[in-house]
């Protein structure tokens, strides 16, 4: 009977053909990682005939078919075969390759505060205020990584779960309202980086315009 388990767990010893003892040392170091995953594909080693054994569903079918799946999406992963011919370019650590190689000039410095006044170009713009007060964050023991400007929205979740124990699963929309309030302020993190961005390259832009300027006209 096929059980759901493991690779790893449910590898097992079977008996060698040859006069090899038992049980077998275990395989070289040497066999590629795949071959631990996928036990079913392990090679003969050694005089005996040693083999690995799993009694788990055939995981090797599964990857293949997941590979398969993969290869169909529209997005195919960085080192896959993609069906499309036209290649799409896959960014993966654009800020590290801005940072350290090249653009580091035009890239933000993601621990400081923005250079640029928050009202340049958006001049209805209203500042961000914190819901709770700070004494009451502390008076119900938030932890200082989560005292965001969602962090009322937590404080209210702790009340509900206290007051509707051992039901906390009562609370679930305070829930729901919290996790979409931390996803919307990282949307906007995001798009506070990406203006910082775009506003430094204009200056830089800028001042290379009057610079060619500036020199166009001593020569």
């Amino acid at each position: 009977m096929v059980r759901p388990c493991s690779p790893a767990s449910s590898l097992i010893w079977l008996a060698p053909i040859g006069p090899a003892p038992f049980p077998q040392p275990r395989p070289s170091r040497r066999v590629q990682p795949l071959h631990f995953l996928f036990p079913r594909v392990l090679p003969s080693q050694g005089p005996g005939g040693r083999h690995f054994r799993s009694r788990c569903f055939p995981f090797r079918a599964v990857a293949v078919a997941a590979v398969s799946v993969s290869r169909r999406r529209s997005f195919p992963f960085p080192f896959s075969r993609s069906r499309s011919p036209v290649p799409v370019p896959v960014a993966m650590g654009a800020h590290l390759a801005r940072r350290y190689f090249g653009g580091a000039d035009t890239e933000p410095d993601p621990l400081q505060t923005p250079t640029f006044p928050p009202e340049l170009g958006l001049p209805q713009r209203r500042p961000r205020t914190m819901v709770a007060p700070p004494e009451v964050l502390a008076a119900a023991r938030i932890p200082l990584q989560q005292r965001d400007f969602c962090a009322h929205l937590l404080v209210l979740l702790q009340r509900c779960q206290r007051g509707a124990f051992p039901e906390p699963w009562s609370c679930s929309d305070l829930k729901h309202r919290g996790e979409r309030c931390e996803h919307e302020d990282y949307v906007m993190r995001m798009k506070e980086f990406e203006r910082e961005r775009r506003l430094l390259q204009r200056q830089k832009r800028r001042r290379l315009r009057e610079e060619a300027a500036a020199a166009a006209e001593h020569a």
